[in-house]
């Protein structure tokens, strides 16, 4: 699926992952002090723009 490209976007992906993790894992600790819509929607935002410009489009 991913192509010729894929040894280059997996640590992108990888990153990407890890650090979505982290954000999550703030919240629920309490680190991270923003409303769950604003965390959601912010999740998703980096996760469209990574597959966005990742996709050759």
């Amino acid at each position: 699926m991913l192509g010729a490209r894929s040894h280059l976007l997996m640590p992108v992906f990888t990153h990407l992952l890890g650090g979505l993790a982290n954000l999550f894992a703030g919240w629920l600790h309490g680190t991270l002090d923003v409303p769950r819509e604003r965390l959601e929607a912010h999740c998703v935002e980096l996760v469209l723009a990574a597959t966005t410009s990742t996709s050759g489009k």
